[in-house]
C-alpha cells in the first residue's frame, strides 16, 4: 500500500509531503498537474478514448496523440 500525506497550513507557500509505499502517488499527481498545465489545462471535451478488441487507448485532441 502507498500513500502520501500533507498537512495544510494557511498562508503557506508550500508543504512538506511524507511518502511510503512502493507508488510515490504524491511525485505522481504532482507530474499529472505539470503534463495537464503544459498542454494549456485541456478540459474533459479535448479528451478520448478509443476501445477495441486488442486494447484501449486514452488520447487528447485526437486519437493521433495517445495519452
Amino acid at each position: 500500500m502507498s500513500w502520501p500525506s500533507a498537512d495544510y497550513e494557511c498562508g503557506a507557500d508550500s508543504y512538506e509531503v511524507v511518502q511510503s509505499g512502493s507508488r510515490r502517488l504524491s511525485d505522481e499527481t504532482e507530474a499529472a498537474y505539470h503534463w495537464w498545465d503544459e498542454r494549456g489545462r485541456p478540459g474533459f471535451d479535448r479528451f478520448g478514448l478509443t476501445v477495441d478488441s486488442d486494447r484501449e487507448r486514452a488520447w487528447l485532441d485526437s486519437p493521433d496523440s495517445l495519452v
